[in-house]
């Protein structure tokens, strides 16, 4: 399994031994991420529940895929209602919930995976030449090639930094918790939602 472009920046940076990007963050937001960090959905897997969510609250019209790889978990769907870097970079800072409904879906996914759990993430939107990097204790952007017509969010299992085989065998349990999530509470899915390229049912 190829690293992915999230993959490659987290060994970059470790690498490097510095951040890219980001910058320190301000006392507020620190505030906020402790906030965050206690935010707990009600069963392992409902981030991913929460991400379907979000894209059909955006109106997605093709399918929902979702790739289950070893070491991470790829979420892409299209959308009617078009999504903001910007806001979506400000509201995950900010821990009331926003008003958008799509975004609130969005907002706890992310705040699961990346702040409670400690697991790195990459939001791409279409069009954008950005992309949004949380290496599981900050918040960068990435200048990318706009090259998909999808939003795609990448996740990877295991904890941020952890070492490679920490990965793959936190991998299993992390598919599990998905699949079943999805099957579970996702069968009356209003759009196709395909795991692994098998629709979910």
């Amino acid at each position: 399994e190829q690293l992915s472009e999230l993959e490659k920046f987290l060994h970059s940076q470790s690498t490097e031994g510095s951040q890219q990007g980001g910058g320190s963050f301000t006392l507020a937001r620190e505030k906020a991420l402790l906030k965050l960090a206690n935010f707990q959905l009600p069963f392992a897997g409902a981030w991913a529940v929460k991400l379907v969510q979000a894209a059909v609250s955006s109106e997605a019209q093709e399918s929902i895929s979702v790739t289950l790889g070893k070491r991470v978990a790829i979420f892409s769907f299209d959308h009617a209602v078009a999504w903001d870097m910007d806001e979506i970079e400000t509201a995950f800072f900010n821990p009331e919930p926003p008003k958008v409904r799509r975004l609130r879906h969005l907002l706890s996914a992310l705040w699961q995976v990346g702040v409670a759990d400690q697991r790195a993430f990459q939001l791409s939107l279409p069009g954008c030449d950005e992309t949004l990097i949380w290496n599981g204790s900050s918040l960068s952007r990435l200048s990318t090639e706009p090259s998909s017509i999808k939003t795609r969010l990448v996740v990877t299992h295991a904890e941020a930094g952890k070492s490679l085989i920490s990965e793959v065998m936190t991998g299993t349990k992390r598919n599990q918790e998905i699949s079943e999530a999805l099957k579970d509470y996702c069968f009356t899915c209003p759009v196709p939602l395909l795991v692994d390229s098998r629709r979910n049912s």
